[in-house]
C-alpha cells in the first residue's frame, strides 16, 4: 500500500480527476481559502495522523473529508460510525496541496493539546513537567523547520503570547498562547540553552541543538527584556546545510564566467556588500565550496553557519579571549592560501584584511554597504589607503534577495516607472495558493551587481577619482547595477515587479 500511496503523491491534477471519478468521489482544489480551523476536532486526532485526512466542512447533514488517496472500507466504516446520520464526502486532492494543510491542522490539534496538559501540569504542580515543556517546543520547532522559517519569534503582548516564523524575509502570524504557559516554556528555552534563569533585565544570548525531521539543527537563542516580559527569538541554522551551487543562482553566464577565474586568483580581495540578511554569508560559502581541493582555506565566523567540506572553519570566541583581530594573526601564520572573514568590522580589521590581500593570500569578507561602488568609498572613510584599495580589490559584489514567485504566478502586462524609466512589456505577478500559504512567493533568490575591477578602474581609485566618474566608467564596461539585474529576473519571470519596488537600490 505504501508504494501506491507514494505513486498517488506524484500523481497531476488531471491523473487525480480521473482517479476520483473512478471511485465515485470529487476533486478538490485546495487553493481556494478554507476555514477549516473551525473542523479541527469533528474527527478523532488518531483517523488524522494514522490515516493522513482532514475535515473541512460539516453542517447538520454532511461531513466533507480531505485525502491524496481514495479511503478504505475500515476507515470510511470507523468514520461513518461516528456519524451515523450524516452523509460522508471525500475528496481528492493534490498532495503537495493537500500535505501543507495537514501538516496546519497537525499542528493546531497538537499545539491546543499541549496548551491544556500543560494548564493542568502547572495547576496541579508547581514543578513544571519538562517532559511536556520539551515536547511544545520540539512541536513549535518542527513546524518551524518544515515549512523553512529562518527564524521563530515568541512575542509577549499584554493578555497573549504570539507565535511567529519568518519565513522568505516576511514574518507570518502563526499563533498565540497564554503568558502562563509562555512563563514555562521561557524557563525551559533558558536551561536548555545555558542561560541565567533568574537574569530578567538583560539581553541574554546562547544556544542548543536538536534533531528535527531527521536533520540536525542548531538554535541560536536570543532573548530580550521588553515592557510584557522576555521575548525569545530562535534563528534555525541546519547543521549539515546544502550549501547552493554557483550554476543555481540565475547568475548572468558572462558574470559566472569571471566569478570563477577571480575566485581562482592566487591573491587579492573580493567583497561582499548589501544590509543584514542579504544572502551575503550563503553567496560566500556557495563560492568557497567550488574552489579546487588542493588550495588550504581557512574561515573565521560567527556564527559557523554552512559546514565547508575541505575548510578549516574557525569558530571566534570572545568570552574566551579568543576575538576577531587575535584570530586573524594567528590564520595569517597558519599557511592559509584562501581566507574567509565573516565581516570587515573595523579600521584594524580592514587594514589587516588589505594587508593579507596584497601578500599571497585570496581573501573573500563583507562590508555593510548598500552598493558596489560606495563600497570603495565606504574604505576610503574607515582609513584604508588608495593604492591599497586599488592593488588589493580584484571584485565587489554588492546583492539583494527578493522573494521568488511561487509556480502559481500569473502572466500579467504591465507599464511600470523603474529607475527614471518606463518599461513595458509581458511581466508575471503573485497569485497565491497553499503551497506558498497564498503569498504567491515561495523561497527567495539573490539580486546582485558584479564591480569586476580591470587595470584602468583600479588606476582610477589609485589616482582618488569622484564617485560619478568611475561610476560612468563601470557602466560603459557593461557593469550591470542591481536594479537592471533585478529587472532582468522579474523579465524571466523569477520575481514580481512588486516585489522589486520594495527594494531599494
Amino acid at each position: 500500500m505504501s508504494d501506491t500511496h507514494q505513486k498517488l503523491k506524484n500523481l497531476s491534477e488531471y491523473s487525480l480527476k480521473e482517479i476520483a471519478s473512478q471511485y465515485k468521489m470529487e476533486f478538490l482544489n485546495l487553493n481556494q481559502t478554507f476555514d477549516f480551523e473551525k473542523y479541527l476536532h469533528i474527527l478523532p486526532f488518531s483517523l488524522i495522523e494514522q490515516h493522513d485526512i482532514f475535515c473541512f466542512y460539516e453542517d447538520d447533514e454532511k461531513i466533507h473529508i480531505a485525502s491524496f488517496k481514495p479511503l478504505e472500507e475500515n476507515v470510511l466504516e470507523k468514520i461513518q460510525n461516528l456519524y451515523r446520520f450524516k452523509t460522508i464526502k471525500i475528496f481528492l486532492c493534490v498532495f503537495t496541496q493537500f500535505e501543507f494543510l495537514l501538516e496546519r491542522v497537525k499542528f493546531l490539534i497538537k499545539f491546543q493539546n499541549h496548551l491544556n496538559r500543560l494548564e493542568l501540569s502547572l495547576k496541579s504542580d508547581e514543578n513544571k513537567d519538562e517532559f511536556l515543556l520539551e515536547q511544545f517546543l520540539n512541536l513549535i520547532l518542527t513546524y518551524a523547520c518544515f515549512l523553512r522559517a529562518s527564524d521563530i519569534h515568541l512575542e509577549p503582548l499584554e493578555n497573549e503570547v504570539y507565535v511567529r516564523f519568518r519565513i522568505d524575509g516576511k514574518l507570518k502570524y502563526i499563533h498565540s498562547f497564554d503568558a502562563k504557559s509562555y512563563q514555562a516554556l521561557l524557563m525551559h528555552v533558558k536551561i536548555i540553552a545555558l542561560l541565567n534563569v533568574a537574569e530578567q533585565r538583560q539581553a541574554q544570548d546562547g544556544s542548543f541543538s536538536k534533531i528535527i525531521l531527521e536533520q540536525k539543527y542548531d538554535f541560536r537563542v536570543s532573548i530580550m527584556p521588553l515592557l510584557f516580559g522576555q521575548s525569545i527569538v530562535f534563528r534555525i541554522l541546519k547543521q549539515d546545510g546544502y550549501v547552493l551551487k554557483l550554476d543555481k543562482l540565475f547568475i548572468k553566464e558572462e558574470n559566472l564566467i569571471q566569478l570563477k577565474i577571480h575566485t581562482n586568483a592566487p591573491y587579492g580581495l573580493i567583497l561582499f556588500c548589501g544590509p543584514t540578511g542579504s544572502g551575503k554569508s550563503t553567496f560566500m560559502h556557495a563560492i568557497l565550496n567550488e574552489i579546487e581541493q588542493s588550495k588550504k582555506i581557512i574561515t573565521l565566523e560567527d556564527p559557523i553557519e554552512y559546514k565547508l567540506k575541505y575548510a578549516q572553519q574557525i569558530l571566534l570566541n570572545s568570552k574566551a579571549g579568543f576575538d576577531f583581530h587575535k584570530a586573524l594573526r594567528a590564520v595569517l601564520r597558519h599557511d592559509p592560501d584562501v581566507i574567509m572573514i565573516g565581516e570587515i568590522r573595523d579600521e584594524e580589521s580592514l587594514d589587516i584584511v588589505l594587508k593579507a590581500s596584497l601578500s599571497g593570500h585570496l581573501v573573500l569578507s563583507t562590508l555593510h554597504t548598500n552598493g558596489a561602488i560606495e563600497a570603495i568609498f565606504r574604505m576610503k572613510h574607515m582609513g584604508a589607503r588608495e593604492y591599497l584599495i586599488a592593488h588589493s580589490l580584484n571584485l565587489i559584489i554588492a546583492q539583494r534577495l527578493v522573494r521568488k514567485l511561487c509556480e502559481c504566478k500569473e502572466p500579467n502586462k504591465e507599464k511600470f516607472y523603474f529607475q527614471n524609466q518606463v518599461f513595458e512589456g509581458k511581466f508575471y505577478k503573485a497569485k497565491g495558493c497553499v503551497e506558498c500559504m497564498y503569498s504567491g512567493y515561495k523561497g527567495r533568490l539573490m539580486v546582485a551587481e558584479f564591480l569586476f575591477l580591470d587595470h584602468n578602474l583600479k588606476n582610477m581609485i589609485e589616482n582618488n577619482e569622484n564617485y560619478e566618474n568611475i561610476s560612468a566608467y563601470a557602466l560603459k564596461k557593461g557593469f550591470l547595477t542591481l536594479g537592471m539585474d533585478a529587472l532582468e529576473k522579474a523579465k524571466l519571470g523569477l520575481t514580481s515587479i512588486d516585489e522589486l519596488r520594495k527594494i531599494s537600490f
